[in-house]
């Protein structure tokens, strides 16, 4: 999260990791787009937390089957004083297990034992460990009982000592909602609150000084106040209280390669009203039409192309391997790239493409 912004539910989220007369987890539902993710990264990296992340676009992370084991090798790399009693438990434990066993032999048992130990050492005040599963709902459900089974740990997590925190973000779904709101501190992050559109008015203004600083490079544009006040009233009620809107608007806006940026925001502005009760998909589409509009028929049929095989792909692609899987010359993907910006997510290394949020592979 920009510094600033999400005070309310961050506070609230701080608050509960120090409370010791409280559930032990914490519950943060919201619809699409709405900055669940941005909200976890920031408590991930103001505390000392292990995260795990059901990520849309890769299926490795979406397995339940895999779910507690990683968690704890996390916990054991992350905390040193757990590590021997992971490393025991998974020695002695049999060579394949089922998630409910997952959780009891390699999680709960030695979360136990390390609460027990620093209890009795007088360091309980150090002993707090916070697990943070961001997009549960991204979760593979494809095997109904390996779903069940892993929420049904989850419902077990809140028999562990309160020094044992969960910290859980997904969308509303019927059957997560079940499992969690008898046992949790449901917190839903509201989109229609004044909070959720101030914090988006900061994000925008901080988007903008950068687009900014560009514009007024060129003689014509010093000294002009762009955008005004009361385009950036209307672009905060167009967001409708979605972060993902205004970071996917930002990075339209701001994407390179020739593109204009003021004719990019009165895009936006033009966008209709169908389209703007439509919130994310009409983005979406305004978004794709004004890419299509640029290109010849040549380079619209490349550009899907690369793009459907690419959310068809659900996971990370290679840009070599999609040159050559479209049978492309080799660098011919640069200008795609840089094409579709608003909507991809680049990695860290810079060679692979993703889908830039759940919500857009939905859309598509």
């Amino acid at each position: 999260c920009l510094n600033g912004t999400r005070e309310s539910v961050l506070s609230e989220i701080y608050t509960w990791s120090e409370a010791v007369d409280e559930s032990n987890i914490f519950w943060l539902s919201a619809s699409p787009g709405a900055g669940k993710t941005a909200i976890a990264s920031t408590v991930t990296r103001r505390m000392n937390t292990i995260r795990y992340f059901f990520r849309h676009t890769d299926p490795a992370t979406q397995n339940p089957s895999m779910f507690w084991y990683t968690v704890a090798w996390n916990i054991a790399n992350q905390f040193p004083a757990m590590q021997a009693l992971v490393i025991e438990a998974m020695k002695t434990a049999p060579e394949a297990l089922d998630i409910q066993s997952q959780f009891t032999t390699l999680i709960k048992s030695p979360l136990e034992s390390y609460h027990s130990e620093m209890t009795s050492g007088g360091c309980l005040q150090h002993a707090v460990i916070i697990l943070v599963v961001d997009a549960l709902d991204e979760a593979n459900r494809e095997d109904s009982k390996q779903w069940n089974e892993l929420l049904q740990t989850f419902a077990e997590w809140k028999q562990l000592p309160s020094t044992c925190r969960l910290f859980i973000t997904s969308r509303p779904y019927d059957d997560i909602r079940g499992t969690l709101t008898p046992i949790s501190i449901h917190h839903i992050l509201p989109t229609t609150s004044s909070e959720a559109n101030a914090d988006i008015q900061k994000y925008l203004v901080y988007r903008f000084q950068h687009v900014s600083k560009k514009l007024h490079q060129r003689p014509s544009n010093r000294g002009q106040s762009w955008p005004t006040p009361h385009i950036l009233s209307q672009l905060v009620q167009q967001a409708g209280g979605l972060f993902m809107w205004a970071k996917a608007v930002m990075d339209y806006i701001d994407a390179g390669l020739g593109g204009d940026p003021m004719k990019r925001l009165e895009d936006v502005q033009k966008t209709s009203q169908l389209a703007r009760m439509q919130g994310l998909d009409g983005l979406y589409q305004t978004i794709l039409h004004s890419i299509y509009q640029n290109l010849n028929a040549e380079e619209v049929v490349t550009l899907q192309k690369v793009l459907w095989t690419i959310i068809m792909a659900k996971e990370p692609m290679d840009t070599f391997v999609l040159e050559e899987l479209l049978n492309m010359s080799k660098g011919a993907l640069w200008w795609i790239e840089r094409t579709l910006m608003p909507v991809l997510a680049q990695l860290s290394n810079n060679y692979l493409l993703q889908s830039c949020h759940q919500s857009f592979t939905d859309f598509m």
